[in-house]
């Protein structure tokens, strides 16, 4: 099982025999209730022997006798061969040793004491033990995806979808009420759509904290598709045991464990007998999930029905999402065909007034009912706005607290803004950008109060702005109903909305400054083609590059273990040298084009600062050799605790600021870099980077012209410098998204010194020792004896490069062209482990390789590999979305390579 939710360190469930109430019931241990409904009987197996594989009776439902004839002791007393029959037997062995997953799989039953009466059989592994539950058999089930897939054609909205997804259980289960909820980022829910009986309170519309569905019962939710509470009047049957053990039985995955304490007296409350939970997760995050309620009677249903509901929730889940995509790429076509209509009317105006006329049709641009773009000079307004004094004050506030902000974005303003609650009607909810640093200047749009009834299960001590994530509803005073008028309340801000804000923000801002100057009239058209042929060249360099020089270094990373002679030794060495040099290059041309288009985002985690120093020296070892300029590392103060920073990001400013001063350094002098952390708290702490060489120094009037793109210094064009002008530019951008800054001062040796103060943000939690770096060369490559892969490239290159690397590991491995032969291959034979380029011919690996995880055949559960020419962080987030486990950007250095797959054979 994947994970699906992020667990604090710090969380730990009540100890077993603990009173359940209102203060604690988000740590009840709902995983270990050990009481079954009735109607479903439950036999758990443990492992034992030596080596833990071996099975024996640790506890059964004390309802056994219902279908056994025998006490629960008795029945556990007897050989499993005799309960079970031995070929049910083997596949309970089989399961438990492979600790595989069996979502729900459906087997039929009958016991060798009455073959006349057959059951339905779940069964999964849960930690130590293996665990049955028997349902009465149950001959025929709604066709519930069929359904589901007959509706969907030709819906266009995610809300009909949702609509009809919750009529569609509704009539085929016979509930009385089908509620979908959905989870925000903080986990607070909110229902999307319903069907119910007419009489019944609605429920759509509903917003709920995130102590509605506390924390354990979310992660019971992302491990069990499905969850049934028969009758929740009924305290079930005990579970049994063999004999007092030390290991308690998780009861997670299992249907037919009782409800809890606190599941129990909601259901009471609300006035629910039966209800029905439906999972539903989107790339391992548990989006939400399918409540379904029946009122007046036990919801009676069997094993076939459980199933239809579970692949019914995959299939929605699919159809939802791909359905959200497709709306939301049309309506960001659309804004920004809008935002292109506003920006030529603007540039076709002779003045700034004129321009500035044509933006009072802003509230077109991002979907709200009004907007207003506000300085002390000017105020311009579309639709329906708060009055001018309102908007000064507001003007100011956002300056005085958020200036520091591109962007701000609220959707209740009053409860941080007091004078919004006069107008909120006109302004519940804002999206202000700021224009300026020196002045207030900002763009803003407003929404207006949505008021919702809100049937909460209990009535709220405190309500809590949803948006703030250090407060949450407090516990219920009680489990009575509570029907509440939420007021100032505006609709939410898409990302995408807020996205194509900024866009628009910059392009405004442009457009007003070339008309301000009377000139470049047309700047709009070619910024926006060259926007365009960067993102081509960025996508064309990524791929038509890094595949052959994948091919040139792999091969030369090869051919370093065969040579013995020291000078084919020394060629084969500056190949493989020059070709990280060529990636390096590569990459700054690649990270300048993404800094530009706002597309690079920090990645922090835990690590200590003196660990960059191995990572830089590895890095520039080539250019120490070759310039002959050593580098000496001085470390100021105390570097005993971690820091939570972009480690790559920091090393990536170390090694450009450095290899530039090396370059402009004189043989046989030194780099100087001096570290040092300041500030005593962990508000406070600054890193500081003072990089000094022994070159000629930089002009006072060059200073400025270093950090542009492209631009290398008076002196830099004489002299031979291996780049082409982008490390100083590449290291402002990375400064401007870690709010850092540069300073250019003379150093004692008269060269140049970098001095780069980075802000060290708050460590998120105690974390421990920073893992090792991987080792980057090949030294020796590791057997792979046992395992079968099959490798799908269409480059010849690559594919002699992997058959000659897969030899030496001793592996038994194929080789396809394209991925149509890649499924083919997979469905015919027994693999360990795909290693699937991504842009082939007939199918490319990504589409090949979701065709395979849909499939209910072993071959769909092979663990996969993505080797590709595509580097961005979202190809990445696409890939492992599309079903691969992990990923490989090309150039490929081959111990990263034969280290990946390791690991990725390795997981369980």
């Amino acid at each position: 099982m994947k994970k699906t939710l992020q667990i604090p360190e710090d969380f730990q469930y009540l100890n077993p025999g603990t009173e359940v109430t209102l203060t604690n019931c988000d740590r009840e241990a709902v995983q270990f209730i050990d009481r079954i409904q009735e109607g479903i009987w439950v036999f758990v197996l443990a492992g034992t022997g030596v080596d833990g594989l071996s099975l024996q009776p640790a506890a059964v439902s004390a309802n056994i006798n219902q279908i056994a004839g025998m006490s629960p002791s008795t029945f556990m007393a007897r050989p499993l061969s005799d309960v079970l029959g031995w070929q049910l037997l083997r596949l309970a062995r089989e399961v438990f040793e492979s600790n595989q997953e069996i979502p729900l799989q459906r087997f039929s039953q009958s016991f060798p004491w009455n073959r006349k009466v057959r059951f339905d059989l779940a069964l999964h592994r849960a930690g130590e033990h293996l665990v049955l539950e028997w349902f009465t058999e149950e001959f025929e089930a709604p066709h519930l995806v069929d359904s589901l897939l007959e509706m969907a054609i030709g819906i266009e909205q995610p809300a009909e979808l949702y609509h009809e997804a919750c009529r569609v259980l509704k009539r085929a289960l016979h509930v009385d009420q089908a509620i979908l909820y959905r989870f925000d980022n903080n986990y607070n829910g909110e229902a999307l759509a319903e069907a119910r009986e007419e009489h019944l309170q609605a429920y759509k519309g509903l917003w709920f904290p995130d102590s509605d569905i506390p924390l354990p019962a979310r992660i019971v939710m992302a491990k069990r598709p499905v969850g049934l509470v028969q009758n929740h009047s009924k305290e079930g049957q005990a579970l049994v045991f063999r004999e007092p053990s030390k290991i308690p039985v998780d009861l997670s995955r299992a249907v037919g464990r009782a409800p809890s304490v606190m599941c129990s007296r909601y259901y009471c409350n609300m006035g629910v007998h039966g209800a029905m939970v439906g999972s539903l997760l989107h790339r391992q995050r548990l989006w939400g999930f399918f409540s379904l309620w029946k009122y007046n009677k036990p919801l009676r249903l069997g094993l076939r029905t459980l199933r239809e509901l579970r692949m019914f929730c995959q299939n929605f889940m699919e159809l939802a999402h791909e359905l959200n995509e497709r709306v939301n790429r049309n309506h960001i076509l659309m804004l920004k065909h809008r935002h292109e209509v506003l920006l030529e009317h603007m540039l076709d105006a002779v003045d700034i007034d004129g321009a500035m006329n044509e933006v009072a049709h802003l509230s077109e641009m991002i979907p709200s009912d009004g907007a207003v773009l506000i300085s002390p000079e000017r105020l311009v307004t579309s639709g329906l706005c708060p009055p001018e004094p309102v908007l000064r004050a507001l003007t100011l506030w956002l300056q005085e607290h958020h200036g520091h902000l591109p962007v701000y974005f609220h959707r209740r303003l009053a409860a941080v803004f007091p004078p919004a609650q006069e107008v909120v009607d006109q302004a519940a909810g804002v999206l202000a950008l700021r224009l300026g640093r020196r002045k207030a200047a900002y763009l803003m749009w407003f929404r207006g109060e949505i008021t919702q009834k809100i049937k909460w299960a209990g009535k709220p001590v405190k309500v809590a702005d949803l948006q703030d994530p250090d407060k949450r509803l407090m516990p219920r005073a009680s489990f009575s109903l509570w029907v509440e008028q939420v007021r100032g309340f505006s609709a939410p801000w898409q990302t995408y909305e807020i996205d194509l804000a900024l866009a628009l923000r910059d392009e405004m801002v442009m457009v007003l400054h070339e008309l301000g100057n009377h000139e470049l009239v047309g700047l709009l058209s070619r910024a926006n083609e060259a926007r365009r042929a960067k993102e081509r060249l960025l996508g064309n360099v990524s791929h038509d590059l890094r595949t052959p020089i994948h091919g040139i270094l792999a091969n030369a990373e090869l051919l370093e273990q065969e040579l013995e002679n020291p000078e084919l030794l020394e060629m084969t060495a500056d190949i493989v040298s020059s070709s990280v040099l060529l990636t390096r290059l590569l990459n700054d041309l690649l990270d300048q084009a993404r800094l530009d288009a706002g597309h690079v985002s920090l990645k922090p985690s835990s690590f200590r600062v003196p660990d960059l120093e191995k990572k830089v020296r590895a890095a520039l070892l080539g250019l120490t050799k070759k310039t002959k300029v050593p580098l000496a590392f001085r470390w100021l103060g105390s570097f005993d605790e971690p820091v939570w920073m972009d480690a790559d990001r920091v090393v990536q400013i170390l090694n450009n600021l450095i290899s530039n001063a090396m370059k402009h350094s004189p043989s046989g002098e030194h780099v100087d870099v001096a570290m040092q952390l300041n500030g005593t708290d962990q508000a406070s702490r600054q890193l500081v980077m003072n990089i000094a060489d022994a070159g000629k120094g930089i002009a006072p009037e060059e200073r400025g012209k270093v950090l542009e793109a492209f631009h290398q210094s008076g002196a830099a064009l004489h002299e031979k410098t291996n780049g082409v002008g982008l490390g100083l530019s590449i290291v402002r951008g990375l400064l401007q998204i870690m709010n850092g800054r540069l300073e250019i001062d003379e150093s004692d040796r008269g060269g140049a010194l970098m001095r780069v103060t980075l802000p060290v943000p708050p460590m998120p939690h105690k974390g421990g020792a920073p893992p090792k770096a991987k080792e980057t060369r090949l030294k020796e490559i590791p057997s792979l004896a046992g395992y079968r892969l099959l490798v799908a490239e269409d480059n010849k290159v690559n594919q002699r490069v992997m058959s000659r690397l897969l030899s030496r590991t001793g592996c038994d491995f194929d080789i396809v062209t394209d991925g149509r032969e890649a499924v083919t291959m997979a469905l015919k034979n027994n693999y360990d482990l795909y290693v699937f380029d991504i842009q082939m011919p007939n199918l490319h690996g990504d589409t090949a390789i979701k065709e395979l995880r849909v499939m209910d055949v072993p071959a769909a559960k092979v663990p996969a590999l993505a080797v590709t020419a595509f580097s961005a962080d979202e190809d990445r987030r696409w890939f492992l979305d599309c079903g691969f486990d992990g990923f490989l950007a090309k150039p490929i250095r081959l111990a990263s390579f034969v280290a990946l797959v390791l690991e990725t054979l390795k997981k369980p």
